[in-house]
């Protein structure tokens, strides 16, 4: 902070230009916003930080970024000490916030969630509980929200979620399209001919 700033103690507190030094300390890349205030008596200067939040890890290219909550790329290393979301895709740091505002609705669902696929730099793909075999939930291009309200609304009548199911396909408007993991066929079809043998 001092480095960028470039001011040290005797220097004359009047000449200070607040401008210039707050977008200097905001081009550091913890910084989301800072606020400069002198006094006198004694001559002090103030400077208030927030601090940028990561909210989401962008894998691209094989590369790993630190995105915060608005989208931006935090230009700095960092190793997660929680569990956070997996953002894949070109364009999806610039896309994450919408999605993000259309997807808290339920904190128990919203924490299932584990990656977030950014499709052909237009939609979202959302995989729950598992990165490599979990529940792939398909959005629409537009309208993501009434489309996560209408998943909600089915899990909460019929628990949706709760079955064995490798893909909901939220896509077409009026329609959910599921698919059955292997699992959940075998077995079905097992039940079916246990019913042809008994009839």
């Amino acid at each position: 902070l001092l480095q960028k700033i470039g001011i040290s103690r005797g220097d004359n507190i009047m000449q200070l230009n607040l401008l210039d030094i707050k977008n200097k300390v905001e081009t550091l890349p913890w910084v989301r916003k800072a606020n400069l205030r002198r006094s006198y008596f004694p001559n002090i200067l103030q400077i208030d930080l927030q601090e940028r939040e990561v909210k989401s890890i962008w894998q691209f290219e094989n590369n790993f970024y630190p995105i915060d909550a608005e989208g931006n790329i935090i230009d700095s290393e960092y190793i997660p000490t929680t569990p956070l979301l997996l953002i894949v895709g070109e364009g999806a740091p610039e896309n994450i916030k919408d999605l993000m505002l259309s997807i808290q609705d339920d904190p128990t669902v919203f924490n299932r969630i584990k990656v977030a696929n950014f499709i052909s730099k237009r939609r979202w793909n959302v995989i729950l509980d598992n990165v490599e075999n979990g529940l792939t939930i398909k959005l629409p291009e537009e309208n993501i929200h009434e489309a996560w309200k209408k998943l909600l609304k089915l899990n909460e009548t019929v628990g949706l979620l709760k079955r064995k199911l490798t893909i909901i396909d939220l896509r077409l408007k009026g329609k959910v399209i599921v698919r059955l993991n292997k699992t959940e066929v075998d077995s079905i079809q097992q039940l079916k001919e246990f019913e042809e043998q008994k009839i």
